[in-house]
């Protein structure tokens, strides 16, 4: 089962009411979706989800994404049913499959375990992507130049905004680095946790892939809105020191894996569908 965690804090009328409306409308499989509500000023109204979606609803003080994200996950994987857990950002929003799209990337290699779509704004994972299209037809344009296959890429770093992670993979990392939850809280609220885990993930065999067949929009910034520009820098100072003190060396050792289609990657999708819908 897929365990579905995504923690939002207000201004819900341009970040989880869109993207709620973008998951109950584009996920066909069975889900549970946590819903972490961290600490909003706004009143949030949970909107009717269908029936394929059970929906667990948490509230709590502001904690920050991190934390969040790390409480939410103790309470997801408290259910063993729940073998697949998806970390997906507030300021997204979700093309059709797209949970299914992920989960199936699993299959192509028993050593992955992390999962990222493409998007419009994920760093290494990003394509073009025009605006005046629907996300629905979007993802049709992909299917129509890849097809349903689970074509992609590795790579040594995830991208936060949204990203698969097996039990497997989490279990043997928090076992590993002797920590009880998830993301590393050294961290403070949030920012590189994600490349962290993907670091200490490969360094146990584990790999991220790029499912380049998923496609999600990513507005970006929704997950620290309540943040200053000042307060924004002093995360990202903290995130680069500690992540290049950790793992600078290991930075520079080629993945040996190669990718599915080499020939069908996030740049060779971007070309394609820059060049037919611009």
């Amino acid at each position: 089962m897929i365990a579905v965690i995504l923690p939002f804090y207000n201004n819900f009328d341009n970040t989880v009411y869109p993207l709620l409306d973008s998951i109950y409308r584009n996920t066909q499989n069975q889900i549970s979706l946590y819903l972490v509500n961290d600490g909003s000023k706004e009143k949030f109204n949970l909107p009717a989800n269908p029936p394929n979606i059970t929906v667990k609803y948490i509230e709590h003080e502001n904690y920050g994404y991190l934390k969040s994200a790390n409480e939410a996950y103790k309470v997801a994987s408290n259910d063993r049913k729940n073998d697949q857990f998806i970390f997906i950002n507030s300021d997204t929003i979700v093309s059709p499959k797209w949970a299914y799209k992920l989960s199936n990337a699993l299959f192509i290699n028993k050593q992955i375990g992390i999962v990222c779509p493409c998007s419009n704004n994920s760093q290494q994972f990003s394509i073009y992507y025009n605006p005046k299209y629907t996300i629905e037809q979007w993802s049709s344009f992909i299917d129509k130049l890849i097809g349903n296959n689970s074509f992609g890429m590795y790579s040594r770093l995830p991208h936060g905004s949204c990203m698969l992670i097996t039990r497997r993979c989490a279990d043997a990392v928090m076992k590993t680095y002797k920590r009880d939850v998830i993301f590393d809280p050294i961290y403070l609220k949030g920012y590189g946790e994600e490349n962290d885990f993907g670091m200490a993930a490969y360094k146990l065999g584990f790999l991220t892939f790029c499912a380049v067949n998923t496609f999600i929009i990513h507005k970006g910034k929704g997950s620290f809105n309540q943040l200053s520009e000042n307060e924004l820098q002093k995360l990202f100072l903290n995130a680069r020191t500690v992540f290049k003190s950790r793992w600078s060396k290991d930075l520079s050792i080629p993945i040996s894996v190669k990718a599915v289609n080499p020939s069908i990657n996030a740049k060779y999708l971007s070309l394609k569908l820059k060049g037919l819908y611009s």
